[in-house]
């Protein structure tokens, strides 16, 4: 009794294995032509990744001269074929494997190789529609637009004032792809700004602006960005201000009795000077700029939390620019970093299109770029900066033909000397305003 008790249990636990093994044998006589071009698929993914990073320039030019060659050779020996399959992306050999299986199901045997049979042909359609299904998933996800970043400035004041009192609103979006993103502007209040898009043409960090109306003294207040579209996604709160609303000095009028007329002979009286007086006419190329561009607040160092000054620009704000002419800018940052032990401070300089409030806009691209290295404390920090000179080199071919050129400084992660996420965006310096044109 006990010993077959113990054969029937034997055969339970056989019976599975046995049918799987000859599943395994069914698959590898019907499939086995396809499942070697699946694996093979898998195998050379590797290699391909390895390729494009053999021939990316930076590695390249890191390797020595005597294994250069060899590498390249050895990837390369394998031919055209295997050139193609290594650096064919994910979602591309998903659909091509799911196709390979889809034509299968609908070919059934294919030259004596493959002999799918009824069952096969089905199963062969099934594991085609998955992988090609998640070859378009894969496509959509990685490739498709989406935004990868957002971040916002605390304003930079006026914070004491009559109110209702306007705050110039600054962030930045880090998008892939190309498309329209949605957005607006969040306060403490509870209340939001209205909504705003900005498009994308390629992948970019983009700045953005937006204005809050302050009607009542605030203590704490912040303000974080909210993107809409294309997907939901919200930034961390700026860091807090507080807001002070003074009283309106208005000058009150007293209605006097009427003059009497003046006499015929009478002499007019010789003006009083004021006591600032105008100032003279500008005589520099550079009058459009000092005409439009609003008094913005210079941005100083806090002590106390992250922070980033420009003490000097050389040329001097308000140097008329040339379209087509790069300029190199030697500017003297004084920053202090609390945050972290160390880090990376990057300056950049943000395009802005021609508008009435020139450099106060909020609204910009980030073109060129420096970094360097920091530490943690009040230090200050010598860089050089070269603009571009619009001439589509920093922006892919795209021409703004004029415009105005400010500064845009930001605290990155260090990761052992090598940049990694954003830990603050500071906005556009628009103390620092140049005009740029034919």
């Amino acid at each position: 009794m006990l010993k077959a008790l113990q054969l029937r249990s034997v055969q339970k636990i056989a019976r599975p294995v046995t049918r799987l093994s000859g599943f395994s044998s069914w698959a590898l006589q019907r499939f086995s032509g396809l499942i070697i071009i699946g694996a093979g698929c898998v195998l050379l993914s590797p290699l391909g990744f390895a390729r494009s990073l053999v021939e990316h320039d930076n590695l390249i030019a890191s390797l020595g001269s005597s294994s250069r060659p060899t590498l390249i050779v050895l990837i390369s020996s394998a031919g055209d074929i295997l050139q193609i399959a290594t650096e064919t992306s994910w979602d591309t050999l998903l659909l091509l494997v799911g196709l390979a299986f889809v034509a299968v199901a609908v070919l059934g045997n294919i030259s004596g190789k493959i002999s799918p049979g009824k069952n096969g042909r089905i199963a062969a359609a099934l594991v085609g529609t998955i992988l090609v299904g998640g070859g378009i998933w894969y496509h959509v996800v990685m490739h498709g637009f989406r935004v990868t970043g957002t971040m916002v400035a605390p304003p930079n004041g006026p914070f004491t004032g009559p109110c209702p009192l306007t705050l110039s609103l600054q962030g930045i979006v880090d998008a892939s792809g190309s498309g329209n993103v949605v957005y607006n502007f969040q306060f403490s209040t509870g209340n939001a700004s209205t909504l705003q898009n900005v498009n994308f043409d390629k992948t970019d960090s983009k700045i953005i602006g937006g204005i809050w109306q302050v009607q009542q003294s605030l203590t704490d207040a912040w303000v974080q960005l909210v993107v809409a579209a294309p997907q939901h996604k919200i930034s961390l709160q700026s860091k807090p201000f507080s807001i002070v609303c003074t009283p309106s000095q208005v000058a009150a009028t007293v209605p006097s009795a009427a003059a009497p007329p003046p006499a015929a002979n009478a002499v007019a009286p010789t003006p009083t000077p004021s006591a600032t007086p105008p100032p003279p006419p500008s005589t520099s190329d550079n009058s459009a700029v000092a005409a439009v561009t609003p008094k913005i607040p210079p941005h100083v160092v806090n002590d106390s939390i992250d922070s980033v000054a420009l003490d000097s620009v050389h040329p001097a704000p308000g140097t008329n620019l040339k379209t087509g002419q790069p300029v190199p800018f030697n500017i003297n940052v004084i920053y202090n970093l609390v945050s972290a032990d160390s880090a990376i401070l990057s300056v950049s300089t943000a395009q802005i299109r021609t508008s009435a409030s020139a450099c106060s806009s909020g609204s910009g691209e980030l073109v060129d770029a420096v970094e360097v290295p920091i530490m943690r404390g009040k230090h200050i920090a010598a860089v050089h900066l070269t603009w571009s000179g619009d001439t589509g080199s920093a922006t892919k071919g795209r021409i703004y033909g004029n415009g105005y050129l400010s500064f845009s400084p930001m605290f990155w992660a260090s990761n052992n000397g090598a940049r990694g996420a954003r830990l603050d965006y500071f906005g556009i310096y628009g103390e620092y305003c140049y005009q740029f044109g034919p």
